[in-house]
């Protein structure tokens, strides 16, 4: 559950004919589950905090958001991870 990607790929592996729709596979995966559970590990990691139904980055978190932004920025890259 950790990676859309090798998730999607189990899935079609076991689909019929080797393939589903995104809607087959939207079934199989529910991209809430997946985002809480990454948010909860970065506050694991310290680099979020949760305060009520709101995540807030840490001190950590800021210093890692401005690293890695200004390093996406010099290699020129795209939104996205």
């Amino acid at each position: 559950d950790n990676s859309v990607g090798v998730r999607s790929l189990i899935e079609l592996s076991r689909g019929p004919q080797g393939g589903l729709s995104l809607e087959e596979l939207k079934q199989h995966y529910s991209f809430e589950v997946m985002l809480g559970r990454r948010m909860e590990r970065l506050v694991a990691a310290g680099y979020l905090e949760r305060v009520g139904e709101q995540y807030r980055c840490t001190w950590k978190g800021l210093a890692a958001a401005r690293l890695l932004g200004r390093l996406k920025g010099l290699l020129n890259l795209g939104p996205g991870g």
